[in-house]
């Protein structure tokens, strides 16, 4: 052919592209969203004289595959449907590769059942990209018979990717916004802990002093959003709680509200945690761990976010373990017995006073070293943290033996251990009570009688 023959038949071929793309781009002029991506489906399959045509996104998950957005089947719009993308011809293209077949589809995809139930024999699949990297998804054009007019069905697909690509990313960010959204209202709902929004009449300036911006803050903010946790703290319903001034609170429960919001202001509103210990609407104490932060934009405090999680049994075993721990030592003071805690290796990780003053050590000289090696005498070494181990073993035990003091004495004390457990099933130590059993065992040596 010659050439000038060659570029008549050319612009011939682009002019006749234009001219149906200019028909389908006034056609889907006016729409927008999934409305344009089934008004575009349904033109271009008349225009591309194709059997069917559909827009779909990629999907993952333990099975990639295919979710179309819009489908047209025999000029008529049908109901959208998912399909793997492993055995069809479109798992090229979700690497970023065109997907063309003349004829002969069906034979070179045997596993891909939706092409037997279509009955097709060409495609033209593109992907939803600017280059050959991988897109959101694909535009396709499926054929019963051979494609022949492929250049034109190819370049009329291709000038409506850049607009479908915008769709399509559109959707998703909407998807995901949604699903964010969903995802966030269903964790606040149904958190348990106390999650709370504060907003404000008008913004607090981060200018002023601290303690102004905590009288701002007091004055000017309300309750904007929260969940039924909080709601149940205040003795409440939630509906009663939104729009709730903050200075309309409860007096205890807005001292404690205060006092923590005191110290988010002198962190500057970056993410902070602070105890707080406030009475409910029952009277009772209780304690939480509150996170907050707050959103400045512009030198102004638009907002403050908080979550609160319950603590209140932990510290009251807490207060209760350390009444009981004063207690027990008070007592072992009293009854005047040596009380010493050794960990799983031997060292002492605890003693009395009394221990102290029958000894002549000081705790600093003492605790965190090995009992063995520093209060006893080596010759009883071995037999104390052997008979040590059978109460490890037995659960508790009796032994005698000597302890050695600062000024090279010995004593003999008379040792009650137990056993201390530990996580999984293992042992933490052991503790032992002694009393001084020094002047019975002297006397008793006194009143052997002699062998001679």
């Amino acid at each position: 052919m010659p050439l000038n023959d060659h570029c008549r038949r050319g612009h011939q071929e682009s002019a006749y592209v234009r001219r149906h793309f200019l028909k389908v781009a006034t056609e889907v002029a006016t729409t927008i969203g999934m409305d344009f991506l089934y008004t575009l489906a349904g033109n271009l399959a008349q225009e591309l004289e194709a059997d069917s045509v559909y827009i779909g996104e990629f999907v993952g998950g333990p099975v990639q595959r295919v979710r179309t957005l819009a489908v047209c089947v025999d000029d008529h719009a049908t109901e959208n449907f998912e399909f793997p993308l492993s055995g069809s011809p479109e798992k090229e293209v979700a690497a970023g590769h065109p997907c063309i077949f003349l004829k002969g589809l069906q034979e070179t995809f045997p596993a891909d059942l939706r092409l037997s139930e279509l009955k097709v024999e060409a495609c033209v699949v593109l992907p939803l990209n600017h280059s050959e990297s991988p897109g959101p998804g694909l535009i396709a054009a499926f054929y019963r018979r051979p494609l022949r007019k492929v250049q034109f069905a190819q370049s009329m697909l291709a000038m409506f990717v850049p607009r479908v690509l915008a769709e399509v990313r559109r959707k998703q960010a909407e998807d995901e916004l949604r699903e964010s959204e969903q995802r966030y209202r269903a964790f606040v709902t149904v958190n348990p802990d106390p999650m709370w929004r504060i907003e404000f009449t008008e913004p607090v300036s981060t200018d002023l002093p601290e303690d102004q911006q905590l009288e701002n803050i007091m004055e000017h903010g309300y309750i904007a959003e929260c969940n039924e946790a909080v709601a149940r703290l205040l003795g409440m319903e939630k509906e009663q709680l939104l729009g709730r001034r903050l200075k309309g609170l409860a007096p205890l429960f807005h001292e404690a509200f205060r006092a923590a919001t005191g110290s988010l202001v002198r962190s500057g509103y970056h993410f902070d945690t602070v105890e707080t210990s406030p009475v409910d609407y029952a009277g009772k104490r209780r304690y939480f761990l509150r996170s907050h932060w707050g959103i400045v934009e512009n030198g102004k405090l638009q907002r403050i976010w908080g979550t609160n999680r319950e603590i209140t049994e932990l510290r009251r075993t807490q207060i209760a373990l350390a009444i009981s721990e004063r207690r027990l030592s008070e007592l072992l003071e009293t009854m005047h017995l040596a009380a010493i805690m050794l960990d799983s290796q031997g060292a002492l990780s605890f003693c009395n006073d009394y221990l102290l003053k029958l000894t002549g050590w000081r705790s600093e000289e003492i605790v965190g070293k090995n009992w063995f090696d520093q209060m006893v005498p080596p010759e009883e070494r071995e037999r104390q943290r052997v008979m040590l181990s059978s109460s490890r073993i037995n659960g508790r035990n009796h032994l005698e033996g000597s302890v050695l003091c600062r000024d090279h004495r010995r004593l003999l004390i008379g040792w009650d251990y137990v056993v201390l457990p530990g996580a999984n099933g293992g042992i933490a130590g052991s503790m032992g009570t002694g009393s001084n059993i020094t002047n019975d065992a002297e006397r008793k040596a006194e009143c052997l009688p002699c062998p001679l």
